[in-house]
């Protein structure tokens, strides 16, 4: 603690714990992981990619992050190489892994292959370079596992030659890489954990899963904004604007409007929004990850904790460093 020697005031300087749950460190990591990723940047337009899981896995995730979390980074980013790999897409080489007993088999076409889920299989060294975040959260601290992944608008192709992305809007066709993320789960799951696999609705296997592309420019602001998840927590103090044993209050944006909204955790009704008259139901501040019950202090450390990753978890993976190397052929 710091006091002026003129006016008396006090001021705090915390000493930095280096965890990444606080909400208070991470700066210098921040910094330094974004420095590094930004040098790795091709000479090329850059995507954003996003993939969610269905609502129907969360409590599986929940109960299980140390496993899933890795069977979600790990299979995603199959799936965008698998779908790089077929030449109408794109082209590049490295989506032909190599079978493990749980890699798709199928020896129909790739196009019927694809759309089941289930292109070809092989093995191949990897080609298209990624970057994989996990964040766990969503804008009002519920449990929203998803990855971002920033991708390189192109590939390298057999020959070594560099495949440009044929569209400017997005690099590969969100339909199919989720088709493939979902067979692989599911497949990943049934061998990794049959019991968890048994919990999940049949028709998680069957519906249509999320996947949204978004061009990325030069890549360098998504590098920023992936810099938050890898090193900093699900809020920071600026955020929460009030707080006592009873209530929380503490502000988040509108994915949809961009606005700065205002979430009150409490003991009534687990969470209350304020913003352009919106009110959260209690069934949906359960369904957020915060089941009624317990004062506001309580709401908002249950919603908070469950973001801390378990230990010796990653909130960052995939990084296909093979370009790095040739990147000059960009």
């Amino acid at each position: 603690m710091y006091r002026c020697g003129a006016c008396d005031e006090a001021d705090f300087a915390y000493h930095s714990c280096h965890h990444r749950a606080c909400p208070r460190c991470g700066g210098a990591g921040t910094a330094a992981w974004t420095a590094r990723q930004t040098a790795r940047l091709l000479p090329v337009p850059y995507f954003l990619a996003t993939c969610t899981l269905p609502e129907e896995l969360r409590p599986i995730v929940a109960a299980r992050p140390e496993l899933l979390h890795d069977l979600f980074l790990r299979e995603a980013a199959k799936a965008l190489q698998t779908i790089a790999a077929i030449p109408r897409h794109l082209g590049a080489d490295g989506a032909r892994q190599r079978g493990d007993g749980r890699a798709s088999r199928a020896t129909r076409s790739e196009a019927q292959g694809e759309k089941r889920g289930r292109p070809r299989s092989g093995r191949r060294d990897e080609q298209l370079g990624m970057v994989g975040v996990l964040p766990t959260w969503g804008r009002q601290l519920q449990h929203h596992p998803h990855l971002h992944f920033i991708v390189p608008g192109g590939g390298l192709a057999p020959d070594g030659t560099w495949r440009q992305a044929k569209r400017s809007d997005w690099l590969l066709p969100s339909d199919a890489v989720a088709a493939v993320v979902r067979v692989g789960m599911d497949e990943a799951l049934r061998h990794a954990a049959p019991e968890l696999h048994a919990q999940v609705p049949a028709r998680c296997w069957r519906e249509a899963w999320w996947v949204y592309w978004l061009p990325a420019g030069t890549g360098e602001n998504v590098v920023k904004y992936l810099a938050r998840y890898v090193h900093r927590t699900a809020i920071t103090d600026e955020r929460i604007l009030a707080a006592d044993d009873e209530h929380v209050t503490f502000c988040y944006t509108d994915t949809e409007t961009q606005q700065r909204k205002e979430c009150t955790l409490t003991a009534d009704d687990g969470a209350r929004q304020r913003g352009e008259g919106e009110a959260r139901s209690e069934a949906e501040g359960e369904a957020n990850g915060c089941p009624h019950g317990g004062r506001g202090a309580e709401q908002f450390m249950r919603r908070y904790l469950q973001h801390v990753p378990p230990p010796g978890s990653t909130a960052c993976g995939i990084l296909a460093g093979c370009i790095r190397p040739r990147r000059r052929v960009a």
